[in-house]
């Protein structure tokens, strides 16, 4: 089975193993592809939204080359430590509410996927993963939708494409999908 990777914000310096060791590609962006006679937008999501400028201008500092030449100069155990620690302080910074629906004038990616659309950007389905909740949204256009495929950990959520439809599912539970649809 094909396996395809997008990084997101816990996972910015993947360089190189997965491609040249297990063949696996990995796309730090966003990509659109044709599959069964639909299109998908498909991307990990983290810093597509309007706000969030704060980690936009972390993400620059952290993906910049001599960030990371210095970084490699630190010790494994202090490279690690400083990095759960920088996780850590990323999940505090979030408040509870802000992990649940915000509401479709707030939820950041909601609003990315009305803004491609009006730049003429019109795939069948825009598919996501980093807002940790699972989410099937018909958009302003009434064709394309915003899916986010959730997460493992707590909702066990995923998506299968049919070949015709796409649809949330949930690994031995009864999941909730937040939608409009």
């Amino acid at each position: 089975m094909p396996v395809t990777v997008f990084t997101g914000n816990h996972d910015l310096w993947m360089f190189g193993y997965f491609e040249q060791e297990l063949g696996i590609p990995v796309f730090r962006a966003p990509i659109q592809r044709e599959i069964g006679g639909k299109t998908f937008f498909i991307g990990h999501g983290d810093g597509l939204g309007p706000n969030d400028k704060g980690y936009k201008r972390m993400k620059k500092v952290f993906t910049h080359p001599l960030s990371q030449w210095l970084f490699q100069w630190l010790h494994p155990d202090l490279g690690t430590r400083l990095a759960n620690f920088s996780s850590q302080q990323s999940r505090a910074a979030m408040p509870p509410e802000e992990r649940d629906w915000l509401g479709e004038d707030r939820e950041w990616l909601l609003q990315y996927c009305h803004r491609k659309i009006g730049q003429g950007v019109a795939p069948d389905y825009f598919i996501f993963g980093h807002r940790h909740l699972p989410i099937d949204w018909l958009l302003n256009n009434g064709r394309s939708r915003y899916i986010n495929l959730g997460e493992w950990l707590h909702f066990n959520s995923y998506a299968v494409f049919d070949g015709n439809d796409l649809e949330l599912r949930f690994f031995e539970n009864q999941g909730r999908v937040v939608g409009n649809r």
